[in-house]
């Protein structure tokens, strides 16, 4: 759901998997959700969402853009993170614990 004053609008997901968190681009305005099973999904500055391809199933956390809009950093279960960029998803190795924040 997108708010804006006193309006909201609606979009559909595309998706069934419980969605965690939101993280929107300080850049661009566009947004990255993140949920169960490996599910990211980018809104984009009209509300039109796409799905991001990962290979992972795991429950992701939480996500949180840099302060240029270059970069978001995907927490996972297992201790890992993703780094998203217009590139792609990669993983950052070296993770011990469940991350949350």
């Amino acid at each position: 759901m997108k708010v804006q004053g006193e309006k909201s609008l609606v979009f559909k997901s595309g998706t069934r998997q419980n969605l965690r968190t939101v993280s929107t681009n300080p850049h661009d305005g566009t947004a990255l959700i993140v949920g169960n099973a490996g599910t990211i999904i980018l809104l984009d500055e009209d509300g039109n969402p796409s799905k991001i391809n990962v290979s992972t199933a795991e429950n992701l956390r939480a996500t949180s853009w840099s302060s240029d809009g270059s970069v978001a950093l995907i927490a996972r279960n297992r201790g890992t993170l993703l780094k998203y960029t217009d590139l792609g998803v990669e993983t950052v190795n070296g993770g011990t614990a469940n991350l949350r924040r």
